[in-house]
């Protein structure tokens, strides 16, 4: 491990927005080395860690994962999955001072029970929250996470007691314009609620620079360390060559995938029988768009990446057939993601 010192600086910051707000947001840019920074902090920390991380980020096999990290700072820690929370309850939580969260951004949304579990885990403990894309337009984005250390209605935050308040009156301001019709307006709206989120709120909260400000403000370390971040080119366009065969089987396949392919296993509401309410029909239109977007970009991407796509939408569908024969029908996230954790690998 090289020691940096926008890195330790970081840690620093952290450990002082942790003693005042019981909860930090580690949100560097890409490429900076928020495991790294959170193993240094987590030295830095009394009590025992938990990093709670998607699956793959949890491989050993994998020599930037956090277990290899904390491994390599000889600091120990419980590592779980995001899809295991349940698990990790009846265990029991109490013995943690410290939990981490990789790609905390998952949970803006209150309104699931993954979301409460990780409030459960959360409570009366230091959170690291680790994403360098915690906020995403939506102002409520930020509250669910900020919640999970600090009280809605009480905050410790200066100025702010009432997070709901604030966050209920940055949200009303956009209600009340349509994003097509008013979209200028809109657009205004939404920078100036980004604006007031990050003076009144993330300011003090949040740990985040960007590649510009560290190359900026550590010039002289990164010289003497001999490190230089990679410079992103412009993109350049690349044109498929294709043969008469090839060219025929693409512009078939596209029309498959734009005309005659239902997206029927994504939209299972919109075959109810009974009432659904206007915004579950419209996010199950929105899946099916979705849905078709991401295959047809598969396919503009590489025949490879299209058929992989392709097996594991098979797969998908002979599981969730052979639900339906059963006579289930998943619909709700927290099961469907249970079925997909349990697809076998599928082969070309």
């Amino acid at each position: 491990f090289m020691k940096l010192e926008y890195q330790e600086q970081a840690v620093l910051n952290a450990k002082k927005i942790l003693r005042e707000y019981s909860g930090v947001f580690l949100s560097d840019v890409v490429g900076l080395g928020k495991t790294y920074i959170s193993a240094l902090l987590a030295q830095q920390l009394g009590g025992r860690h938990l990093v709670i991380a998607p699956p793959m980020l949890l491989d050993k096999d994998s020599p930037g994962s956090w277990p290899n990290i904390f491994s390599g700072f000889k600091e120990q820690a419980d590592f779980e999955s995001l899809g295991k929370l349940d698990k990790l309850l009846k265990r029991g939580v109490d013995k943690y001072k410290n939990v981490f969260i990789d790609e905390a951004h998952r949970f803006r949304n209150e309104s699931n029970t993954t979301y409460e579990m990780l409030a459960r885990i959360c409570r009366g403990k230091r959170v690291i929250l680790v994403t360098a894309t915690p906020y995403n337009n939506y102002p409520k984005d930020i509250l669910g996470q900020v919640k999970l250390f600090q009280k809605s209605k009480k905050s410790t935050i200066p100025n702010l007691p009432n997070l709901e308040r604030f966050f209920s009156h940055l949200v009303k301001k956009l209600k009340k314009l349509d994003r097509k019709r008013d979209y200028p307006e809109y657009i205004r709206t939404v920078k100036e609620n980004s604006r007031e989120i990050r003076e009144k709120v993330l300011k003090y909260l949040m740990v985040r620079r960007t590649r510009k400000e560290v190359i900026k403000y550590f010039t002289r370390e990164l010289e003497k360390q001999k490190l230089k971040f990679p410079e992103v080119a412009n993109p350049e366009p690349v044109f498929y060559q294709l043969n008469d065969q090839e060219d025929k089987i693409f512009t078939k396949t596209i029309k498959m995938i734009a005309l005659d392919f239902n997206y029927s296993r994504y939209t299972p509401l919109l075959y109810y029988r009974g009432e659904i309410t206007q915004p579950e029909k419209l996010a199950q239109t929105n899946m099916r768009k979705f849905m078709k977007t991401l295959l047809v970009k598969r396919l503009e991407s590489s025949f490879y990446a299209f058929r992989k796509s392709i097996n594991r939408f098979i797969c998908s569908y002979e599981k969730f057939l052979e639900e339906f024969d059963k006579g289930n029908v998943y619909v709700s996230k927290k099961y469907i993601n249970k079925i997909f954790g349990l697809l076998p690998m599928v082969k070309n």
